[in-house]
This record gives structure tokens, sequence and C-alpha cells, in this order.
């Protein structure tokens, strides 16, 4: 029997999303506040409960969000051999981005930015 990504429940998704994001937040060295910014769209009781691995209602908006950033991270350590390197690019101010970081892009345009900025390093 196999299951669907439709069959995993909410919370387990949260959960390995949250733990994902985790990782790659650490290997930016975001701040507290700049990934409280990355999903202002949650409510403070969802991000709470998110945070704590706690959040057990399904919220689209969030796990599209964490696997663009998931994309965006597997781009850049393609991009760049050094992980150092890679991961230090979110936050160099870009000229292609009209001298934003990568990280600008994504906490002013939320997902649409996500997707703006890895759309930018696939091509």
């Amino acid at each position: 029997m196999t299951t669907s990504p439709n069959d995993v429940p909410p919370f387990k998704a949260n959960a390995v999303a949250l733990k994902l994001f985790l990782h790659i937040a650490n290997e930016w060295q975001l701040t507290p506040e700049q990934i409280r910014k990355l999903f202002s769209f949650l409510t403070n009781q969802q991000y709470k409960a998110w945070m704590s691995g706690t959040l057990n209602s399904e919220h689209s908006e969030l796990l599209t969000l964490v696997s663009q950033l998931i994309a965006i991270y597997k781009q850049l350590h393609q991009i760049f051999t050094d992980p150092i390197q890679a991961n230090a690019w979110v936050l160099k101010p870009n000229t292609d981005l009209q001298g934003l970081t990568g990280l600008d892009v994504i906490l002013q345009k939320s997902l649409s930015g996500a997707k703006e900025l890895n759309n930018y390093l696939v091509r």
C-alpha cells in the first residue's frame, strides 16, 4: 500500500517542515525576527504552535514556503561548491536583485518572493 502526500497527517507534515526549515535557518544564520517575518502570514498562535511542534492544522502556505526555501537552499548548494559561500549568498546584496539580498526579496514578498528567487537561481 502506498501513501500519497495528501495522506500525511498535518501534524507530521508540519513537524517535518519545521525540522527542515530550522536546519536552513541555522545554516543561513537567520535571526528570530527574520524567522518570524518570514512566516508573518501565520497568526501568533499558529506560529507558536508550529515552532513548538504542536500545529495540528494543515497550512498550505506554510508548507509551500518551506518547500520553496528548501529548493533555494538546494539550488545554492549546487551553484556554489563551498557550503559557507552557498549559505552566505542569501545575505549578500545582489545587483540582479536591485541591490537587495535574497532574504530581502523573500521577506518583502513572502511566498511570491521565494518563488521569484528560486526561479532566478534556476536560470
